[in-house]
């Protein structure tokens, strides 16, 4: 743009023949009456510095970004994936923090995100959400286990008498008509009680039946199969438990 030749050429740009030309963006100036583009010199690492910039130091770096000298924006340059930064004005990726354990960063993070209810990790530097293939993120709670914190480190094994599915906050019962004797148990693994066998305590057995005791075993005049007890027809007996 055109000057008044008697006015010196402000800070932030040079003036050359009556023509004012502002500082490029990534440079500023702080010279008064600059009569070639070398008064622009480079922004300073940590700052950003647009076009026609003559104080550079409000122009602070944005949290999760990182501002190599001459940078001309304040993200210019991401805090990369696994890693975060809470600070403003930061100068190279060395500066931004591994994501803790437990939490997972997207690029550009300016704070770590907590691995959710139905998910656990014990690694630094996750990525994402939800673990895929190679990538570095939350693990989703295995069968068998609950995860019920934010963040889970390590998940929980179900209790015996109860069972769970994949990414599960607790556990549930083990179903009537079936039992559930060991920890872990998933949704797909609780036995069948088998014939000769009677339980009336419902959900969450957590016991294989056995025949001396009178708590499972098949009473005397009956005979029991699936779980139901069925009275003996007439001319038939059963003397005996199971």
């Amino acid at each position: 743009m055109l000057y008044n030749p008697m006015t010196l050429c402000p800070m932030g740009s040079y003036c050359v023949a009556g023509v004012q030309t502002d500082c490029p963006a990534g440079k500023y100036s702080t010279q008064t009456g600059a009569t070639s583009a070398s008064a622009c010199l480079a922004c300073p690492a940590g700052f950003f510095c647009p076009q026609g910039t003559s104080d550079y130091t409000a122009n602070l770096c944005s949290a999760g970004y990182y501002c190599p000298e001459g940078s001309s924006t304040g993200t210019t340059i991401a805090c990369s994936t696994g890693t975060y930064s809470a600070l403003t004005g930061m100068k190279s990726q060395s500066e931004c923090t591994v994501c803790p354990i437990g939490y997972y960063c997207p690029q550009g993070s300016n704070t770590p995100v907590a691995c959710p209810v139905g998910t656990y990790s014990a690694r630094i530097s996750l990525n994402s959400l939800l673990s895929t293939g190679s990538d570095r993120g939350c693990i989703q709670c295995p069968a068998g286990y609950y995860c019920d914190t934010e963040p889970t480190f390590t998940p929980i094994a179900c209790p015996v008498g109860s069972m769970s599915a994949a990414g599960s906050t607790s556990c549930s019962p083990c179903p009537v008509n079936y039992y559930c004797d060991k920890e872990a148990t998933i949704t797909t693994g609780p036995t069948l009680i088998p014939d000769g066998f009677y339980y009336t305590g419902g959900e969450g057995l957590g016991v294989r039946p056995y025949h001396i005791s009178t708590t499972f075993s098949c009473p005397p005049g009956y005979y029991c199969a699936g779980n139901t007890k069925t009275a003996c027809p007439v001319g038939t007996y059963q003397p005996l438990y199971g």
